[in-house]
């Protein structure tokens, strides 16, 4: 039991003693106009929300124009005819006289909404707003910026050291080794195939990076043990183990007693048959 609780703590502080942080990409959507408003469908007002014009009526700019009569021709601002009939001119009367009806279409002004005012528009449940764009709420245990659309998983226990938003690590110490690790194998990356590009992937340069890299390997393993040796001595790592070690026990002696009661009730019910 011991050595399980060791290994487990173990396990903890050395294998996962830094992770890359969990990223999730949230939904993303575009704000809308709220039921009883409708979004402009042109170029100038496809960013404004606008009420509907009574009926009999259309939307022109910010006003609302009633119709012409359907005997009357639309000309824009007037509805117009010109038709045939009854007058007197110098003492005659008659039906054939030309006449002309005119008159200005009566307006209500009703200005449009911008799209990002809460008035008009909105995102909908589940979803905030940031400028022209609505943006999934952030789930619990994650962080991220208004108007980000992946969000980052929050340092917890053990590993509650922030490492820059890239990852966590279980001290500050970790989390630059594991930063210089990972900046010096790029390198070694890099620099490994430049030198097989510039020779031609020879034979001899194909031994001397198989030494290279061996020489590296050796060394990052007695870096290793080193750091291994640190933190099974560190206080962190015994007070892990300690907890580790209570949880397991706690566990085991609950396996322990559930295992007697069912060979207690197997033995009642052998003997009663």
């Amino acid at each position: 039991m011991s050595w399980g609780a060791t290994v487990k703590a173990y396990n903890k502080l050395l294998v996962a003693d830094y992770c890359y942080k969990d990223i999730w990409d949230r939904g993303v959507a575009e704000r809308k106009c709220k039921p009883g408003w409708y979004q402009g469908q042109s170029g100038f007002d496809s960013k404004f929300c606008y009420k509907r014009c009574p009926h009999g009526w259309y939307r022109f700019g910010d006003h609302c124009w009633q119709h012409c009569p359907p005997h009357m021709k639309d000309i824009g601002a007037h509805c117009h005819r010109e038709y045939w009939g009854y007058c007197c001119i110098v003492g005659w009367c008659g039906d054939h006289c030309l006449q002309v009806e005119s008159w200005a279409k009566p307006t209500q002004y009703l200005p449009g909404c911008s799209i990002l005012r809460d008035h008009c528009s909105w995102c909908g449940p589940g979803y905030y707003a940031w400028g022209l764009t609505c943006y999934e709420d952030i789930k619990p245990g994650y962080e991220c910026g208004g108007g980000e659309p992946t969000c980052r998983r929050k340092c917890t226990y053990p590993l509650s050291h922030d490492c820059g938003g890239l990852g966590c690590a279980i001290s500050g110490q970790a989390c630059v080794g594991a930063v210089v690790e990972m900046l010096v194998g790029f390198a070694e990356i890099v620099a490994s195939t430049a030198s097989l590009v510039l020779t031609f992937g020879t034979s001899a340069v194909a031994t001397t990076m198989g030494k290279v890299a061996m020489k590296a390997m050796k060394a990052v393993a007695k870096r290793k043990i080193m750091k291994t040796a640190r933190k099974v001595a560190s206080k962190t790592f015994q007070k892990l183990m300690k907890k580790e070690t209570k949880e397991l026990i706690q566990k085991h002696l609950k396996d322990i007693v559930k295992g007697k009661l069912k060979r207690g009730r197997k033995s009642s019910w052998l003997h009663t048959q």
